[in-house]
């Protein structure tokens, strides 16, 4: 559990750039690499898989706590 919240906080602090909106200043790669941050911080609390990629830090791991606390 409180590995989730360590990543939790991670994300939260790099939540302009993982959530903004895409503009001159922030693009798909800025957001893929932030992603990819978050990856590797998940890894290393071993709450995400070895051989998975960013997107699945975004679209199964966030997406399934965010899925979970909303309902």
């Amino acid at each position: 559990m409180d590995n989730k919240i360590v990543l939790l906080n991670f994300i939260k602090d790099k939540k302009e750039v993982l959530f903004g909106k895409f503009s001159d200043i922030l693009t798909h790669e800025d957001k893929k690499s932030a992603w990819t941050e978050v990856l590797t911080k998940g890894k290393s609390l071993g709450l995400i898989p070895a051989g998975k990629d960013w997107t699945y830090a975004r679209d199964t791991t966030f997406s399934n706590w965010k899925g979970r606390t909303l309902v």
